[in-house]
């Protein structure tokens, strides 16, 4: 026969029992959970390097565009006629090219420029030009 003590002992060892259960299913639930979080985490972390990557592969292609882009932009810039000055440069002589030049006037005319290294324009003195150019291309189809 058990004693009042000995069945008060040995609820207080079922209770004790039943606690450290519950305290172990808690636990086990925690680290379920926490388990569950480093999962999602890890997703989250797989997808923002996914995103990073596609940003990434997306500023290389930019990049790569804006140096075509400026590239191009060089080209026209370099293709287009600007005005040279006599000081600089003159053109070559004798080749029947017909130039644009500037007359220190403010007028613009068209020139030769013939061997005796002379802008020829019966219109002014070779001696006011200040600057020339050559005649830009003709439009296509005319």
């Amino acid at each position: 026969m058990t004693t009042a003590k000995e069945r008060d002992y040995v609820t207080e060892l079922e209770q004790l029992l039943k606690d450290a259960e519950e305290r172990a299913s808690m636990f086990e639930m925690a680290g379920l959970l926490q388990f569950k979080e480093k999962e999602k985490l890890e997703q989250e972390l797989h997808d923002s390097e996914l995103r990073r990557k596609d940003l990434l592969a997306s500023l290389r292609s930019a990049n790569q565009q804006k140096a075509e882009l400026e590239q191009e932009l060089t080209k026209l810039k370099e293709s287009q006629t600007q005005w040279i000055n006599v000081k600089d440069r003159l053109p070559e002589p004798n080749t029947g090219e017909t130039f644009i030049v500037y007359i220190n006037e403010g007028s613009i005319q068209t020139s030769w420029y013939s061997q005796d290294e002379d802008f020829l324009n019966p219109e002014f003195d070779y001696t006011d030009v200040t600057h020339w150019m050559p005649l830009p291309e003709i439009p296509g189809g005319l």
